[in-house]
């Protein structure tokens, strides 16, 4: 039940944002070149192979339910999520009813899809990606500390904030936790894993950063962004998980390479830089 919840949620996402006339985006005028920030550390990524799962242009599903299946939080329990019976469509009887256990014994066999990549690419995505922020804004010559008080938190938004309707966001465990000594506090909720959008569908890079920041000193909430990573070609298409996992070494690297080509764009919002 919890893990069709989790994908009944993600379907509810894209249904809510389809009515929406502008993706929230960081306005860069708002956004002045920081000497000093903190970044939140956040849970270990979980790089799985599911059905029906989507990452979207809109920041909220990032900092929300929708997506906490991709990390792993120490001490709580995780899982992928399945495939709700409302997804398999009007196939009706005997077909559908062997759709819905061909998925669900897929589903049960790609839970071990995480540990294959971490084995593949024998290192740890969350770490390589703090530093390759950290490096990253260093080099620009903004001092930059990790906050290592979020790395077993669920991702949500760190303070109270506002959409620009006055509208009240989502927000977690610290939200009445005190100001921080640095020009801003950045949030981010990267996520990268596989996907295909039914269980008759190609598996496909799902890949995304989810972007949120403060001023450090005033808690104001100054915007939140989401950064999509969005294939030129149809390479790292899977038809079956199966094919996907004989070639998991070329399949954990296209997620990684993904991923890590999102940062320099993501780091020019931070530090202020037009887009």
């Amino acid at each position: 039940m919890k893990r069709h919840l989790v994908l009944i949620i993600g379907v509810a996402w894209v249904l809510a944002l389809v009515g929406c006339a502008q993706k929230p985006k960081i306005d860069a005028s708002k956004v002045t070149a920081p000497k000093t920030v903190v970044i939140n550390d956040f849970p270990d990524m979980v790089s799985g192979a599911t059905i029906g799962l989507v990452v979207t242009s809109w920041p909220g599903a990032y900092f929300s339910p929708h997506l906490s299946g991709t990390f792993a939080i120490s001490g709580a329990a995780t899982g992928q999520p399945g495939v709700p019976s409302t997804l398999i469509g009007d196939t009706g009887g005997l077909v559908g009813a062997l759709i819905q256990s061909n998925a669900d014994e897929t589903q049960m066999k790609a839970l071990e899809f995480p540990s294959l990549v971490r084995k593949s690419l024998r290192t740890d995505l969350r770490s390589e990606v703090l530093a390759s922020f950290r490096d990253s804004l260093q080099a620009k010559g903004i001092q930059v500390r990790i906050a290592s008080e979020t790395r077993n938190a669920p991702m949500r938004l760190h303070w109270p904030a506002k959409t620009e309707k006055g509208e009240p966001l989502l927000t977690g465990t610290f939200a009445d936790s005190p100001p921080v000594d640095a020009d801003l506090l950045v949030q981010l909720a990267p996520v990268a894993f596989y996907a295909s959008p039914g269980p008759l569908n190609s598996y496909e890079r799902r890949v995304g950063i989810g972007l949120a920041m403060y001023n450090g000193r005033t808690r104001q909430f100054i915007g939140w962004q989401a950064f999509e990573f969005k294939p030129s070609d149809r390479a790292f298409t899977y038809l079956t998980y199966d094919s996907m996992v004989s070639e998991v070494d070329k399949a954990a690297q296209a997620l990684r390479s993904a991923l890590l080509s999102l940062v320099p764009q993501v780091v020019r919002t931070i530090s202020g830089e037009s887009q």
